[in-house]
């Protein structure tokens, strides 16, 4: 008997062959149907459930319950889903973080992650509430203190819209467009869209081309300019 669990890289997702007795991530995951069903039953229109599969980043969303974010069956992982699972160090969980909605709207998330023998993350079950519809629930309102420093998420409903979402806020913190930016800076801006995980999305090449204006060849010349350069940096410093 055989399961398949997503190992993410930049380069590939591989599934691995393991024994009757190990985790078959696809069981887990469909396991959580009914907590997710109950959570959502419990709390009413404030709360969203939403079960993500790793093996296609692209469609991460295999079931959805309550409806908060406006997200469907077949949405895609989150920029900070993604962020995370390019940073290498996945947590177990990230609990009751402030995120905010396509259209501005403040809510409260947690998610808890799932991982194979191996320690491989293959999926998560995340859960969105609006403070707005929770009224007198003290617990939902950030402090200064998470304002200041809290983490970024933007919900979106397609792959496009979820590169766009990093593009747009990464160029604002440059404080001019991409058709300004020198060659460096457009250099800079992809090995930080790299960073961020937007590589994890099939489409990205083709999306960042359009929004620089370059060809997907050109963005792949940023991408190994940049792998370069961090490289080299590495060397410098010694480790």
């Amino acid at each position: 008997m055989s399961s398949h669990g997503a190992e993410v890289s930049s380069q590939s997702r591989e599934s691995s062959s393991s024994s009757s007795s190990q985790i078959r991530p696809s069981v887990v995951l469909r396991s959580l149907v009914p907590l997710a069903n109950a959570l959502t039953q419990f709390f009413g229109e404030a709360c969203e459930v939403v079960i993500h599969d790793f093996s296609d980043l692209d469609a991460s969303i295999i079931h959805i319950t309550g409806n908060v974010t406006g997200r469907k069956l077949g949405g895609p992982l989150t920029d900070l889903g993604l962020a995370i699972l390019r940073q290498g160090q996945v947590p177990d969980a990230v609990l009751d973080y402030p995120t905010y909605t396509q259209d501005g709207r403040r809510l409260r998330s947690s998610s808890v992650f799932f991982k194979d023998e191996t320690g491989s993350p293959f999926g998560c079950i995340c859960v969105n509430v609006d403070p707005a519809c929770l009224a007198g629930t003290s617990k939902l309102r950030p402090s200064a203190d998470e304002v200041e420093h809290e983490l970024v998420e933007t919900f979106a409903d397609s792959p496009e819209a979820v590169i766009a979402s990093m593009f747009e806020r990464l160029t604002s913190e440059r404080g001019r467009p991409a058709s300004r930016m020198s060659r460096q800076e457009r250099i800079e801006l992809v090995r930080r869209l790299d960073r961020a995980g937007a590589f994890y999305l099939r489409r990205a090449p083709d999306c960042v081309a359009r929004m620089l204006g370059v060809t997907r060849a050109t963005v792949y010349a940023y991408l190994r300019a940049s792998n370069n350069a961090t490289r080299g940096k590495e060397i410098l410093d010694g480790r």
